[in-house]
C-alpha cells in the first residue's frame, strides 16, 4: 500500500454490531487508509468484514491477542503509512463531509496537531452533549497542557496528528487501563509547532456505560486512579503543577461519583481518607482557569466546607438524579 495521507486507526474488540457504521462514515477517498486491530474479539469480527467487503485495498485488518486498547492503537501507528493519523472507536462514528473539510484545513494550514469538535450521544443517536474546540484557539502549548491534565481539553480521539510528532516517547502507555490516551496526547503536544482547533463536528462519540455494580470491581477500579494519579504526579509534577493539582482534583470528583453510586453503603471514612492521603496537598495548587465550570463549583465548596460537603452533596445528587446522567 502506497503511503497515504491520512490513517485512521480503529481499535476493535467484538464491536461487529457497530463497526459498519463506524466504517462507512469515514470517507471513501484514496488519500485515506484504515487500519482496523482486532484486539483479540471472540465474535469472528474477521468474517464479518469480510462478508460485507470491508478488506478493500484502503483497509488494512491486523489481529493480535488481547492486549488492551493502548497496546493495539502502537501496533495501529506502526502500521500507518499516512502522514496524518487519527484514531476512530469501532463503536463511534464520523461526519464524512466534516472530516473532509477539517482534513482540508489542516493540510492547508499545515498544522502539527489539529482538534475538531465532536458530539456525546446515546446508543440510539439521541445528542447528549456536545463541545465546540475552537474555544482553544490561540492558548499557549503549556497552557493547552494544564487544561488537558484538568480533563477539559479532550485528550481522546478528537484530533489529527501529523505523523512525524509520534516516537518511542510518545507512543500509548501500555501498563495502565485507564486514561492511556493522556500521556501520549501530552507527549504530542510537547512536540507540536503549529495546534489548530476547529468548530466543525466531526465525531460522534458514543457514551457506553460500565457497570462497576460491586465492590470488588469498584476497589479494582479505584486502585487504578490511585496508580494513575501517581505517575502522573511522577512525569508532571515539575512541569506543570498547576495542571497537575487540576488532574488530581478532576480525578478525585470522578472517584467520588463512582463510589457513590456503585456502592450500595458508601462510607464517609472511606472517602475522607483518600482525601487526606492525596487530595488535600494539592488542593491550593488547582487553578480555576484550567477547570470546567462544574469542577470549580465543586473545588470552590471544597475549600469553603471541606471534604464532608462533597461527600453529602454526591449521596444527595445519586437520591436524585438517575443514574446515567454524567458530569
Amino acid at each position: 500500500m502506497k503511503n497515504k495521507q491520512l490513517s485512521v486507526i480503529i481499535p476493535a474488540y467484538n464491536t461487529r454490531d457497530t463497526i459498519e457504521r463506524c466504517i462507512k462514515s469515514i470517507p471513501e477517498k484514496e488519500y485515506v487508509e484504515i487500519i482496523i486491530i482486532d484486539d483479540g474479539s471472540t465474535d469472528r469480527l474477521y468474517q464479518y468484514l469480510q462478508e460485507k467487503n470491508f478488506l478493500s485495498k484502503n483497509v488494512n485488518y491486523y489481529r493480535q491477542e488481547n492486549r488492551g486498547a493502548a497496546y493495539a492503537r502502537n501496533v495501529g501507528l506502526q502500521k500507518a503509512t499516512g502522514t496524518y493519523v487519527m484514531f476512530l472507536d469501532s463503536d463511534d462514528y464520523l461526519d464524512t463531509q466534516a472530516l473532509e473539510n477539517v482534513f482540508r484545513d489542516c493540510i492547508n494550514n499545515k498544522y502539527d496537531i489539529f482538534y475538531y469538535s465532536f458530539v456525546q450521544v446515546s446508543e440510539t443517536g439521541q445528542k447528549i452533549r456536545g463541545r465546540d474546540l475552537s474555544r482553544f484557539s490561540g492558548i499557549k502549548k503549556a497552557d493547552l497542557i494544564c487544561y488537558t491534565l484538568a480533563w477539559n481539553l479532550p485528550w481522546g480521539q478528537f484530533k489529527i496528528i501529523n505523523r512525524r510528532l509520534i516516537d518511542k516517547r510518545t507512543i500509548f502507555d501500555e501498563t495502565t487501563e485507564r486514561c492511556e490516551e493522556l500521556q501520549f496526547t501530552i507527549s504530542c503536544l510537547e512536540n507540536s509547532s503549529k495546534i489548530g482547533f476547529s468548530s466543525e463536528i466531526v465525531y460522534y462519540y458514543v457514551r457506553r456505560y460500565e457497570s462497576l455494580s460491586n465492590s470488588c470491581l469498584y476497589n479494582e477500579e479505584s486502585n487504578k486512579r490511585k496508580e494513575l494519579i501517581n505517575k502522573v504526579i511522577l512525569k508532571y509534577g515539575d512541569l506543570y503543577e498547576s495542571g497537575v493539582a487540576a488532574f488530581i482534583f478532576a480525578s478525585y470528583i470522578q472517584y467520588m461519583k463512582i463510589y457513590t453510586e456503585q456502592i450500595d453503603s458508601p462510607q464517609y471514612m472511606e472517602f475522607s481518607k483518600y482525601w487526606d492521603d492525596i487530595i488535600r496537598p494539592y488542593l491550593k495548587k488547582v487553578n480555576l482557569r484550567y477547570m470546567r465550570k462544574i469542577y470549580n463549583i465543586f473545588l470552590i465548596i471544597s475549600r469553603i466546607f471541606g471534604c464532608k460537603w462533597l461527600y453529602k452533596l454526591f449521596i444527595f445528587r445519586k437520591r436524585i438524579v438517575l443514574k446515567d446522567v454524567r458530569i
